[in-house]
């Protein structure tokens, strides 16, 4: 079974409203997606347009018939802020603008992807609202675009009345500990200031590496390489030089203006910390995963084993059947040849071709033919990765600094979805003009086992929640502005939100009937 909870964040004291908000007749605001670390938009798909959506558009469309639904083209590993940009331009219909300032500061190009004459958007400004919902580390995109738009960065005359909620799903929302497994180091100067470098030879070295040489690609050959997987960076176009390749030297990483440097526990905290005003004026819900299984490199060598020695001893018992009766199969076969039956593999191979072409070029047929897939995909392939990746998380997890971990209680330490530390998916309220004290013999879930000299981060990151199950028969009390309203949904992992994950769809189910009932 499927059971969803929301998960109420509410201060002690504070009573929400118990009035009961019926759906309005008038239409719903736009959705508008925003895809996670190596994500595509919805018109250039990987692969020359073989691989599904990254979303589960379709069925999102068919749920949400009151509002457009558009997923935006970003940066498949640039930083918040450039994604940022990047999204509004697109749904602007503009040139993407990443700010004087910045651009300076980041050593990059100021102007990017051209969307003029493409906007997204049929309509949108203050009377117009619309969701904002990020998978993965486009939560965090959602957040700081939400930002931009409150403080007006474009001139333009946006203000917090222009986004109607943020939902992140499975977002690194407090940072996570992936990043130090991929290579990344923090370092401290002199002056006490902290920034990351990568260590050479490391994972995320080699996808610097890697995304210099397809850029230098796509300059080349746009034709094949841009439709076999677009990075979407040309900001950083002028600084793919060799030198910078092999060095791990590139600016995109010294300047810390990408994604990794971005999601380190301790930059997320000065950015929650910095640009936590604008949150208090609109709907804010985190979807959160589930803790996955680890599954240890000697787990998956054993299972390797059990396997290949299964397939041999299956395959040395068919060899000696098939020797027992050599002569019954000798005789089939000059049946068969006599028969001309393998003069068909030709044209059963052509008309296998032209099916796939038939399904290729109507998208709808090819749609159904990766739904009949996406189990096999997801059981035999996402989720063993999964797994085995959540297990070198939980390591990397466990060997960090205090300093640099994330706030969390031994039991949550290392807890992730395969990717993102559950911990960090849960966001830290809007700051309080006063600290709050722990009451007296009481403990929250969260503030269990935690050595007393970190209790005090702790305060500000976590208040009292309420438990409330979805559909239970209750009032729907509506949410509050600026407070992160928590959506779990168990036995989940980070493919929750996307495409590959049947579980999505009920999801997005529950998700939508909060946006349409219980915001004011």
């Amino acid at each position: 079974r499927f059971f969803c909870f929301l998960h109420v964040s509410t201060s002690v004291g504070s009573t929400p409203s118990r009035s009961l908000l019926l759906p309005s007749p008038d239409p719903m605001p736009d959705l508008v997606m925003i895809h996670g670390l190596l994500g595509w938009a919805e018109a250039e798909r990987p692969l020359f347009g073989w691989m599904p959506d990254y979303f589960p558009l379709t069925f999102i469309r068919q749920q949400w018939t009151e509002g457009d639904v558009v997923a935006v083209e970003l940066g498949a590993a640039s930083s918040d802020h450039d994604r940022a940009c990047e999204a509004f331009a697109h749904l602007m219909g503009l040139q993407v603008d990443y700010g004087e300032e910045h651009s300076r500061l980041c050593c990059h190009a100021r102007f990017g992807m051209d969307f003029r004459g493409k906007g997204l958007l049929k309509r949108w400004d203050a009377q117009n609202p619309v969701h904002f919902i990020g998978h993965s580390f486009g939560g965090n995109t959602a957040v700081a675009l939400y930002n931009m738009i409150a403080e007006d960065y474009w001139g333009l005359g946006t203000g917090p009345d222009w986004v109607a909620s943020v939902s992140a799903v499975c977002s690194p929302l407090r940072g996570c500990s992936l990043p130090f497994l991929l290579g990344l180091v923090e370092v401290t100067d002199q002056d006490g200031c902290t920034r990351h470098t990568v260590e050479p030879g490391s994972f995320t070295h080699g996808m610097v590496a890697s995304c210099c040489l397809i850029i230098k690609a796509q300059d080349r050959w746009p034709s094949v390489f841009k439709r076999l997987f677009n990075f979407k960076s040309e900001q950083w176009a002028e600084h793919n030089t060799w030198s910078n390749l092999v060095s791990a030297r590139h600016p995109y990483v010294l300047s810390g203006d990408n994604m990794m440097s971005e999601i380190a526990p301790r930059t997320r905290r000065r950015a929650l910390r910095g640009r936590m005003e604008n949150l208090s004026k609109t709907y804010l819900i985190a979807i959160t995963s589930d803790a996955l299984a680890p599954l240890s490199p000697q787990q998956l060598l054993r299972r390797l084993i059990f396997s290949a020695a299964a397939f041999s001893g299956l395959s040395m018992s068919a060899l000696i059947l098939a020797f027992q009766r050599r002569a019954s199969l000798l005789r089939l076969w000059e049946s068969l040849k006599a028969r001309s039956w393998h003069r068909l593999a030709l044209p059963s191979l052509g008309v296998l071709s032209g099916f796939l072409l038939l399904a290729r070029c109507h998208r709808s047929l090819y749609e159904q033919l990766l739904l009949l897939l996406r189990p096999i995909m997801y059981s035999y392939v996402l989720r063993p990765y999964l797994r085995l990746s959540s297990y070198s998380v939980h390591r990397a997890a466990k060997e960090l600094s205090p300093k640099s971990a994330l706030v969390a209680s031994d039991a949550e330490q290392g807890a992730n979805d395969g990717l993102i530390d559950v911990i960090a998916q849960r966001c830290l309220d809007c700051p309080r003009l006063a600290r709050q004290q722990q009451p007296e013999n009481r403990q929250s879930r969260s503030q269990m086992h935690v050595p007393a000299a970190r209790f005090h981060a702790l305060a500000r990151a976590f208040s009292e929640c309420q438990v409330i199950q979805v559909d239970n028969g209750e009032e729907e009390k509506p949410l509050q502005r600026g407070r992160w309203h928590e959506l779990h949904v168990p036995d989940s992992d980070h493919c929750l939100g996307t495409w590959f994950d049947q579980r999505s769809e009920k999801m997005y189910e529950n998700l939508f009937k909060i946006l349409r009932k219980r915001l004011h």
